[in-house]
């Protein structure tokens, strides 16, 4: 056989090759579509919840009255949206009082610029005040390091002097500068967003106002971080729509009050629970399953614009269980004037809320 017959056969070999691999990848590519396809078509059962935890109480009591309401639907199509069947229920610990938890809160208050010793208000909350600038004062819980801190600014002519050059996103960055004073900037809180709102004080009076232009002073609101699952996102809502259970007022040169409170939730501790559909917890809120945020707006008809799905920020310590809701918003007509509505449902399947 000569070198011409054996090279020519070599390259109708490494033909033959690269067809037989062609046609393999193709085969591949064409069981991946089809696959991707079934998949569609035919998706696979969820996995069921575990409910680990069993029976979970109710993170809020109701406190709607739906009653000679008419309700109606503005959202795209005139339906609801459909949302994930299963989500993850976490624990929120029990706070405990330690031994040195005195000494905890003396860092808290160390660390806002208050330097005199505490007086005890009750087993677990102290007062702390500032030898060279009485006019602050600081209340904290030692044992759930929750705190309350004002500057008295009626007895300090110049504590809302100045004027605002900033931004929002600039008083934000400075509130959780003011936070991290206070040893008390958690990690969601870090990575979290926040809200301002502009006021004009004068005297005790602190009004709103439109603008860093008119106003003497900032309220500064931050929000837990989302919380991912399964490639999605879920906000944290706050208990009070209105106002974060962490705000922080603050003039152009001075801090003037903090609130904090956190409860830290430990997200390895963790169980699956079923969830309603949209339009079971639309069902829910028409009979008056639902915590709203003002009970004493009498409406006659509600118009939902908006639902999301997210975990309930709880207010009080007696919730131990960071549990997913629906939110629901709108507008509603009261004595013919159009008012914001906004509404918190369980998540949870009824068979597994106490």
């Amino acid at each position: 056989m000569g070198l011409s017959t054996a090279a020519e056969k070599f390259k109708k070999a490494l033909i033959w090759l690269g067809i037989g691999l062609a046609a393999l990848a193709l085969i591949w590519i064409l069981w991946l579509l089809l696959s991707f396809v079934w998949k569609l078509v035919f998706p696979p059962p969820s996995p069921d919840p575990n409910t680990l935890f069993g029976q979970i109480s109710k993170p809020f009591d109701y406190n709607f009255d739906p009653k000679n309401i008419i309700f109606e639907l503005d959202t795209p199509g005139g339906k609801l949206p459909a949302e994930t069947n299963i989500l993850p229920v976490f624990v929120i610990p029990l706070p405990e009082s330690k031994f040195k938890s005195l000494d905890e809160g003396k860092k808290i208050a160390t660390g806002g610029g208050l330097d005199s010793e505490p007086t005890k208000l009750s087993e677990f909350e102290w007062r702390f005040g500032s030898k060279r600038q009485p006019n602050k004062s600081l209340k904290v819980n030692i044992v759930t390091k929750n705190f309350a801190y004002t500057y008295d600014w009626t007895t300090d002519n110049l504590s809302l002097n100045g004027v605002f050059k900033t931004s929002d996103s600039i008083m934000i960055a400075k509130a959780k500068s003011y936070l991290g004073n206070f040893l008390s900037l958690k990690t969601d809180l870090k990575s979290g967003t926040g809200r301002v709102n502009y006021f004009k004080i004068v005297g005790k009076d602190v009004n709103p106002v439109s603008s860093y232009s008119e106003a003497n002073a900032v309220r500064v609101e931050l929000f837990r971080d989302n919380i991912s699952y399964k490639t999605k996102e879920y906000p944290v809502f706050e208990a009070n729509h209105s106002l974060s259970l962490i705000n922080l007022l603050i003039a152009p040169i001075n801090l003037l009050e903090v609130n904090f409170t956190y409860w830290n939730v430990d997200f390895s501790k963790i169980a699956t629970y079923g969830v309603k559909t949209t339009d079971q917890a639309y069902n829910d809120l028409r009979r008056g399953k639902a915590l709203v945020a003002d009970p004493l707006i009498k409406f006659e008809n509600i118009t939902i614009t908006k639902t999301s799905l997210g975990y309930f920020n709880p207010a009080t310590s007696v919730v131990r269980y960071l549990q997913p809701v629906f939110n629901f918003e709108g507008e509603g007509l009261v004595n013919g004037e159009k008012k914001d509505f906004q509404a918190y449902i369980l998540a949870i399947t009824d068979d597994y809320i106490k």
